[in-house]
């Protein structure tokens, strides 16, 4: 995903750049309510969850994650 965001001829291309504006939305709700920190921005909340997403996956693949291989 992280690729696919700065390529515009990715398959992904449009879902991404769809995906981290919707989240930078979500994040200044967030923050106008008190949710969340104001000290971040959409690029770092998509780059927080697409961190998230890799290491799951990658435990995924019986390196230790729970109730997997």
């Amino acid at each position: 995903m992280a690729a696919a965001i700065e390529d515009p001829e990715s398959a992904l291309h449009a879902s991404c750049v769809t995906l981290r504006a919707a989240g930078a939305r979500l994040l200044t709700r967030a923050q106008a309510s008190g949710a969340a920190r104001n000290d971040i921005d959409g690029d770092d909340l998509f780059a927080l969850v697409t961190s998230a997403v890799l290491t799951r996956t990658e435990g995924d693949r019986g390196t230790g994650a729970p109730g997997k291989g």
